[in-house]
């Protein structure tokens, strides 16, 4: 057996038991920290919104799907991390901005998954299949005026890519003013020119502007240096590329770069609001 102090001592089977308690111990204390969450600060939520919260959160299964998008889904242990400054994965991310895509039918914004910086590390004809199938192939538009790319640093922060294909300028930018590592600006290089391979007519890709670019210039993402204080935004990092990503798509670059309008300061009451958002989306 296995000896623990205080505890005493564990066969095989007993230990399997004691991990099973451990594991609902830690499930009380979640929900403790998720009821204390939703209800001492309810920032503006109804009691009907905090109730819809609660009942995704506690009443369904952890696997079970939220809200899908494409070939993307949010089942509900992914939906849970939006509580807290519990760190985001990359379904939620992916999924809420292309929901975000789908309800603006005006923009002209092109959106590729996550998943691209691994495509880029595979061979051309591969990359151009998932290209023209998984990204262009979801967007009736011909021309694109900004296209939008999570990128996931350090295997803890998330920052965004931005491209004004308008404004020719190829930017990124993330809470904590970090640099992408040396070899992202010649992966985006190479998939724009795949995309211009790909649509060959599109104005926006014809000029291949990016060829001669350098670096990344920043397009204003609000700080989390500033929540050293409190600690709200200090993890919140995917929640600003969703919510980034978003001013892109409605605004249009011109008026998303420079102008947000949130801070990561606020983040408790945004990542509120992004549960309550993905809840109508999911009963629609």
């Amino acid at each position: 057996g296995v000896d623990i102090a205080n505890l005493g001592t564990f066969s095989r089977n007993g230990i399997a038991i004691l991990k099973k308690f451990c594991e609902i111990s830690s499930l009380k204390a979640s929900i403790r920290t998720e009821e204390r969450w939703l209800q001492i600060e309810p920032d503006d939520l109804s009691v009907p919104e905090i109730l819809a919260i609660k009942d995704v959160l506690w009443n369904k299964s952890s696997s079970e799907t939220v809200l899908r998008a494409g070939q993307k889904s949010i089942d509900v242990a992914s939906f849970s991390t939006l509580v807290e400054e519990r760190y985001l994965d990359n379904f939620v991310i992916d999924v809420t901005i292309l929901k975000f895509l789908q309800d603006c039918q005006g923009s002209k914004a092109l959106y590729r998954s996550s998943e691209t910086h691994a495509w880029l590390q595979t061979n051309h004809q591969f990359l151009c299949r998932k290209v023209g199938d998984e990204v262009l192939s979801n967007s009736r538009e011909e021309e694109f005026d900004v296209l939008l790319c999570p990128l996931h640093m350090n295997q803890s922060h998330w920052g965004l890519i931005a491209i004004d294909l308008v404004g020719r300028k190829l930017m990124f930018d993330d809470g904590y003013k970090l640099q992408p590592d040396s070899s992202i600006l010649p992966s985006m290089k190479y998939l724009l020119d795949v995309l211009h391979e790909l649509r060959p007519n599109a104005q926006c890709f014809s000029s291949s502007f990016w060829s001669t670019a350098d670096h990344f210039e920043r397009f204003g993402m609000p700080s989390q240096n500033e929540c050293d204080s409190t600690g709200q935004g200090s993890g919140s990092c995917g929640v600003g590329v969703t919510l980034a990503a978003r001013d892109f798509i409605l605004k249009g670059p011109t008026n998303a770069v420079c102008q947000v309008g949130w801070k990561y300061t606020q983040m408790r009451k945004l990542r509120k609001q992004l549960m309550i958002q993905i809840i109508a989306w999911a009963s629609a």
